[in-house]
C-alpha cells in the first residue's frame, strides 16, 4: 500500500477539470476520453477557461446511476474473447 494522500478540492459552484477529477477519483484523460464519446459532464467555457458547475457535476453522476434497463452498455462493458467461445457457438461477451 501507499503512503501517499489525496487531496479532495473543497465544494465550489464550479470545478477546473483537474478539481472535478480529484473530486470524482477519474484521471484527466478518462475525463477527455468521456467528453470525446459524449457521455461527460457539461462545461462552462471560455476562450480561455473551463469549467464544470457543481449542478453539471451532479448530473453526470445521476447518469451513471441510472437503472441499468436505461443503459447502452453494449459499447462500454462488453469485450468479444474468440479464444473462449460460448457454449451454443456465439462470442463470449465479459461484463466488466
Amino acid at each position: 500500500m501507499s503512503d501517499q494522500t489525496i487531496t479532495i478540492p473543497p465544494e465550489k459552484d464550479a470545478y477546473t477539470p483537474d478539481e472535478f477529477c480529484a473530486r470524482n477519483a477519474i484521471s484527466k484523460s478518462k475525463l477527455y476520453e468521456l467528453w470525446r464519446n459524449g457521455r461527460g459532464p457539461e462545461v462552462m467555457k471560455d476562450a480561455q477557461w473551463v469549467r464544470i458547475s457543481k449542478e453539471a457535476a451532479a448530473e453526470w453522476r445521476q447518469r451513471l446511476t441510472a437503472p441499468h434497463d436505461e443503459l447502452d452498455r453494449g459499447s462500454i462493458y462488453t469485450a468479444t474473447h474468440p479464444a473462449q467461445p460460448h457454449p451454443d457457438g456465439a462470442p463470449r461477451h465479459r461484463r466488466w
